[in-house]
């Protein structure tokens, strides 16, 4: 058996016995031999893991220099995505450490990168980031389109544990006590989705968004997004779905008065009921 592989079994029976630090120390030790012996690849990977450990032991400040050690190798080596999950992983240690200035500032840097190479993986992680910082700046409604934005990339790579994230993330958005201020915008934004005949995210932000409408009496809006998830629910044939918003929105023109919309509403449903 080499001597590596001596070092790398001990390792993991070190972190198997949470002696994290020490366990990070050989790791360390590790990486310098690869860089030693020209694999600077492997040695990335075993700094990466040091960083783990060090986490994992509570010590942040030698898991930022950890990764820091990772990044000055992967720049070497041209890694660009690489790159962006080394400044991703410092951001969130600085974020961690409660320095989000100093995170928000790699998490940019991460995300410029990302999108520049087109690496859906970083871009989806970097906005995630981005956002959760700026909801918690109280920004809501710029935190609001990193994660709608993030969304999009997490749906295509079928990441369902950040997707679940996000959606938690953005109902908590949409249920927040300053939601009223942001009800223009999200009707906005879910229509924008519509239009653009990306129905998945209009519908996920229709459904969270006509309750809060609905709380604040904000009719206009109520109809719109209505009107839009019964065109959605059309398009992808679920006509039961269609018939039962569109009923709904027919209620509120007639308490209106909207005697225009209250035909129309009436005639579509007449329609959709003869062909279902």
């Amino acid at each position: 058996m080499s001597e590596i592989q001596k070092l790398l079994d001990e390792a993991k029976k070190l972190f198997e016995n949470s002696q994290f630090e020490k366990s990070a120390d050989l790791l360390l030790h590790v990486a310098q031999l690869y860089v030693k012996s020209g694999h600077s690849k492997y040695a990335i990977d075993r700094y990466n893991n040091a960083a783990f450990c060090f986490y994992k032991g509570g010590n942040i400040k030698r898991t930022i220099q950890a990764y820091k050690d990772a990044l000055e190798l992967t720049e070497k080596l041209g890694n660009l995505e690489g790159k962006v999950s080394q400044l991703t992983g410092i951001g969130r240690m600085f974020k961690q450490s409660g320095n989000a200035n100093k995170a928000f500032s790699y998490y940019q840097e991460a995300l410029g990168i990302a999108e520049e190479i087109q690496y859906s993986k970083g871009i989806a992680d970097t906005l995630t980031e981005i956002g959760t910082i700026l909801y918690e700046r109280k920004k809501y409604e710029d935190a609001l389109e990193k994660y709608l934005l993030a969304l999009e990339f997490t749906t295509q790579l079928k990441d369902k544990e950040l997707e679940n994230t996000l959606a938690f993330n953005i109902s908590k958005i949409l249920n927040n006590e300053n939601s009223q201020s942001l009800a223009k915008s999200i009707c906005k934004i879910a229509t924008d989705y519509y239009k653009k005949d990306k129905n998945d995210y209009a519908l996920f932000l229709s459904k969270n968004a006509i309750t809060l409408f609905k709380d604040m009496n904000y009719i206009d809006e109520t109809l719109m997004i209505m009107n839009n998830l019964g065109n959605i629910y059309e398009s992808q044939g679920l006509n039961n779905d269609a018939i039962q918003i569109y009923t709904e929105a027919l209620k509120i023109c007639e308490q209106k008065g909207d005697s225009k919309m209250s035909i129309r509403l009436t005639n579509v449903i007449k329609k959709l009921k003869s062909n279902s």
